[in-house]
């Protein structure tokens, strides 16, 4: 991680060690210093203090002791809380979402047209990104900036287990890519009860598929 500068330098830190967790860069259970993290970022260990509780009540960092930290391990609990949430927020996302402006909704549906079946497992990282941008683009239907928040700190929670299991993601690929055309195309006959079981659908699926993966990692 490169030096920060004194503005704001909680936020700064809060953001740069979010960002590393998040990318797999610092491991689950990896310990955390404040003493090292001032030296590498270049702050004093107070704004470092203070991001690392922030973290903590975010759930991306543990206390060990009372004066020492690690990267938290996601558990079966907080993935089955995450998804819980992340349902609630795309349902009414979706509600929303059958009601934008033609064009609006066209950029939404037609995401993923660019892909096939046959093409899918070797784009692999575009594909996420794109569906990243799916799922983003139904919450900000709802045009609401609360409703918008909750969900960055959702989906930053989304990205750090898809980092996690990231070995494994591969082979569900080709399913989630038709679950996405199935959605988009009850979103574009703007079908909200449709489209909102059909994402309540993927999204179990998603779940599924981390929580077993999660179980595989802890034996």
């Amino acid at each position: 991680m490169k030096k920060l500068s004194l503005e704001s330098a909680m936020e700064q830190v809060r953001d740069a060690l979010t960002e590393a967790i998040v990318n797999g860069d610092i491991a689950p259970n990896q310990p955390l210093s404040e003493r090292d993290l001032s030296i590498e970022l270049g702050v004093s260990r107070t704004p470092v203090r203070e991001a690392l509780y922030a973290l903590e009540r975010l759930g991306f960092v543990t206390r060990k002791t009372r004066v020492g930290w690690r990267v938290a391990v996601p558990d079966i609990d907080s993935v089955r809380e995450i998804f819980e949430l992340r349902e609630l927020i795309e349902s009414a996302g979706v509600e929303k979402a059958v009601t934008l402006p033609d064009n609006a909704l066209e950029r939404l549906v037609t995401l993923f047209d660019s892909f096939s079946e046959d093409d899918i497992t070797g784009r692999v990282h575009e594909y996420l990104e794109r569906d990243k941008e799916f799922h983003n683009r139904i919450v900000l239907a709802t045009d609401n900036s609360r409703i918008i928040t909750i969900y960055e700190q959702v989906a930053l929670h989304i990205d750090w287990f898809r980092h996690i299991v990231s070995y494994r993601i591969q082979e569900r690929i080709r399913q989630s890519f038709n679950e996405h055309r199935e959605i988009g195309n009850a979103l574009a006959a703007r079908d909200a009860v449709k489209a909102r079981d059909l994402l309540f659908d993927h999204l179990s699926h998603v779940k599924s598929e981390f929580l077993s993966l999660m179980e595989y990692l802890r034996q």
